[in-house]
C-alpha cells in the first residue's frame, strides 16, 4: 500500500467520522418552535440626486422596510449566550398558548421543567406530557426549613426577604429575627429536631405583644403581626416538596390559591431557593437540562423584590448548569432590569401602550433609531399569535401556533374516583382491593394515580399500593414502616419522625437515641454526608438502612464513629448493631 492510498483511506476515515459527529450533534440538538415567519425588517438602501453649487452629486440613503418572508422560526437556547427568553405583550395575544407550544418541545426532548402558575392554565398540558401537576395550597413548603444553613443563616435569610417583601425599618427586622430564634429553640426544645413555620412564629410574636411594656414595641410587634398572618396557609405552613423529585420530569405549581402577591412570591422565591442549591451538584457545561417557566412574571415578580435576586442568579448562572429561564409577562415595566439584561430571546406581541412599545422596539432594533420608528408602529398592529423577535439578526414577525394545533390537553383528573380512597401512604394491595375493589385499584393503576412497590420476590412477595406523590419515595416509605415494625416486635420504642429535619425513626436503645435511616442511594453523596453529620451532632449512634445496590457504596463512604451501615433485611434485631463503631 502506497503512500497516497494510506493518505486517501485516512481522509474517509476523517469525513467519516465528521459525518458520523455532525449527525450525532444534530440527533441532540434542541428547539423551541416559534411559528411560520410572515415579515422581516430589511435595510434598503437608496440612491437620489442632489443638485449643489458644483451640480448634480450622488447620495446614498438607507431606511428600513417591511417585505415577506417565509420559513419556520425557531430559538436554539443552547447556541445563544444564555439559554432564557423573555415573552411580553397584551393579555389575549397567545403568550400562554407559545409558552404551552414551548413546553410541547421541551417535554418532546425528554428535557425538564416547572411551571409557576399564575392561573391555573397548564394543568392540561402538563397531564398530556405526563407530567405532574401540584396545587400550592395542598404542596406546601415550609420557608424556615434549615436545608443544611444553621439556625442564625436561615434566619438572616428571612429577614432579608421579608424586609423587601413588606418594606421592613431596622428596628422591625431587629425584633422579627429574635422573635424567630425563639420560634426555632422551641421547636427544636421537643427533642426531635425540627423547624418551626409562620403559625408558630406568629404565636411567639403574641407571646412578645402580651409581655410588651412600650407603645412603640407593640405597634412594631402588631405591624409585624399583620403582616405575617397573610403567609398563614397550609402552602407555607407544611412541609411536602422534596426537590430532588422536581429536578426530573414536568412539573405545573398552580399559585392560584394564594390570595395575596406577598405568598405567591415568597413562595415562588423559596422553591427556586432549593433548586438553585441543587442545581450546583449538576456538572458544568454539559448542557441544557431544565426550564423553570414562569407565566404572569408581573404579578410573580417586582422590581422592589429584586435584591435577593434568586431569579437573577438563576439567569446568570443557569447557563453553566443546565437552567434556562422562560418568563412571560404583559408589562417589562415591573421587571427587574437584570432580567432584561440577561435574556439572549426577547419575543414580542401586540403592545398599544406608548412608553411600552417604544422601549420593546429599542430592544429590538439592536440600535438602529430607523429600525426602532419602524418596529414601534408596527408593534401596535400585530395581530392575534403574531409576535416580533430579532432572527438572524433582523427583526422579523411569525405567526404562532394556535390553541388548535397543539396536543389535546388530557382532562386533568387526578384521580378517576374521590381521592381520599386512594391511600397517601403505603398499604397492602390486596387490603385496597377489599376497600374500594379490583377493578377501582386496576384503573387507577393505568392511570398512574397509584405507584406500586413489590417487596421481596416469589410466593412471598409482597405489593404495596400508594397514591402518587413526586415528593415521596415508596420504596422509601415502605420500608421505613417495615423497620418500624420490625422495632416494635423486638420491643423496641420507636417513633416515625414525618418531617424533613428529623430522622426517618427515632429509636431509643438501652437508654440511648438512635436516628435511624433508609435511603434509596438516590441522594447526592454531599446531601448524604451533610445529613449524616447533622444526625451525629444530635444522636447517640445513628443506623443507615440501605437496599442491596447502594449497600457497598455507603459502607464505604459513610460508616464511621457513630454512623453504621446496614443492608435491609426484614430480619435483624437491633441491640448490638446500635452500638457505636468501635
Amino acid at each position: 500500500m502506497n503512500i497516497s492510498t494510506i493518505k486517501y483511506v485516512f481522509d474517509k476515515l476523517r469525513q467519516y467520522f465528521h459525518s458520523k459527529h455532525a449527525a450525532s450533534a444534530a440527533e441532540t440538538r434542541f428547539f423551541l418552535h416559534v411559528g411560520e415567519a410572515v415579515q422581516a425588517l430589511e435595510p434598503v438602501r437608496m440612491m437620489r440626486y442632489r443638485h449643489g453649487r458644483r451640480g448634480a452629486e450622488i447620495e446614498s440613503l438607507s431606511q428600513h422596510e417591511w417585505k415577506s418572508m417565509r420559513g419556520s422560526v425557531v430559538i436554539e437556547p443552547a447556541g445563544e449566550t444564555n439559554p432564557h427568553t423573555l415573552v411580553v405583550g397584551m393579555s389575549g395575544m397567545g403568550k400562554s398558548t407559545l409558552l404551552k407550544s414551548f413546553l410541547t418541545d421541551i417535554g418532546a426532548a425528554g428535557m425538564s421543567a416547572i411551571v409557576f402558575d399564575a392561573h391555573n392554565e397548564y394543568a392540561g398540558i402538563v397531564s398530556t406530557l405526563r407530567g405532574s401537576v401540584h396545587n400550592a395550597q395542598s404542596f406546601g413548603l415550609n420557608p424556615f426549613e434549615l436545608d443544611g444553613l444553621r439556625v442564625e443563616e436561615r434566619i438572616s435569610e428571612l429577614a432579608t426577604l421579608f424586609k423587601e417583601v413588606y418594606g421592613l425599618g431596622y428596628i422591625q427586622v431587629t425584633k422579627l429575627m429574635e422573635c424567630m430564634r425563639y420560634a426555632y429553640r422551641k421547636a427544636r426544645s421537643s427533642g426531635v429536631q425540627q423547624a418551626p413555620n409562620i403559625s408558630m412564629l406568629l404565636r411567639e410574636i403574641n407571646i412578645f405583644l402580651s409581655n410588651a411594656r412600650l407603645a412603640s414595641e407593640r405597634s412594631t410587634l402588631l405591624h409585624l403581626r399583620s403582616r405575617l398572618s397573610l403567609l398563614n396557609t397550609d402552602a407555607l405552613n407544611r412541609e411536602f416538596i422534596d426537590a430532588h423529585s422536581l429536578m426530573h420530569g414536568i412539573h405545573s405549581f398552580s399559585l392560584a390559591g394564594l390570595q395575596n402577591a406577598e405568598a405567591r412570591y415568597i413562595y415562588m422565591h423559596e422553591l427556586l431557593s432549593r433548586i438553585y442549591a441543587l442545581m450546583h451538584s449538576n456538572e458544568k457545561e454539559h448542557g441544557l437540562r431544565m426550564f423553570i417557566v414562569i407565566d404572569e412574571a408581573q404579578t410573580l415578580l417586582d422590581r422592589h423584590y429584586s435584591e435577593s435576586g434568586i431569579v437573577r442568579r438563576l439567569m446568570e448562572e443557569g447557563r453553566k448548569y443546565g437552567i434556562g429561564i422562560i418568563a412571560a409577562t404583559t408589562s417589562i415595566a415591573p421587571l427587574p432590569r437584570q432580567m432584561l439584561a440577561n435574556a439572549a430571546n426577547f419575543i414580542a406581541f401586540r403592545t398599544v401602550e406608548p412608553q411600552e412599545a417604544r422601549y420593546i422596539a429599542r430592544l429590538l432594533s439592536r440600535g438602529s433609531p430607523d429600525a426602532a420608528i419602524g418596529l414601534e408602529r408596527r408593534l401596535a398592529h400585530l395581530g392575534v399569535n403574531e409576535v416580533m423577535l430579532v432572527a438572524d439578526s433582523m427583526p422579523v414577525i411569525a405567526r404562532s401556533r394556535n390553541a388548535a394545533s397543539l396536543p389535546a390537553p388530557a382532562q386533568h383528573n387526578q384521580a378517576a374516583m374521590p381521592a381520599p380512597q386512594f391511600p397517601k401512604h403505603p398499604c397492602r394491595r390486596a387490603e385496597l382491593e377489599a376497600r374500594i375493589g379490583i377493578d377501582a385499584v386496576n384503573r387507577a393503576i393505568s392511570e398512574g394515580t397509584i405507584v406500586r412497590f413489590a417487596e421481596a420476590s416469589g410466593p412471598n412477595a409482597t405489593e404495596w399500593l400508594m397514591r402518587r406523590n413526586p415528593s415521596l419515595s415508596i420504596e422509601h416509605e415502605v420500608r421505613v414502616r417495615l423497620i418500624s415494625e420490625s422495632l416494635q416486635r423486638q420491643g423496641i420504642r420507636n417513633y416515625v419522625i414525618d418531617n424533613s429535619n428529623g430522622p426517618d425513626i427515632l429509636a431509643l436503645i438501652d437508654g440511648r437515641r438512635v436516628a435511624i435511616e433508609y435511603e434509596t442511594g438516590r441522594k447526592s453523596a454531599r446531601e448524604t454526608a451533610s445529613m449524616l453529620k447533622s444526625r451525629e451532632a444530635r444522636y447517640d449512634s445513628v443506623l443507615v438502612f440501605v437496599n442491596e445496590d447502594a449497600y457497598q457504596f455507603y459502607r464505604n463512604n459513610f460508616e464511621d464513629g457513630k454512623v453504621r451501615v446496614l443492608r435491609f433485611d426484614g430480619s435483624f434485631r437491633l441491640t448490638a448493631a446500635a452500638s457505636p463503631k468501635a
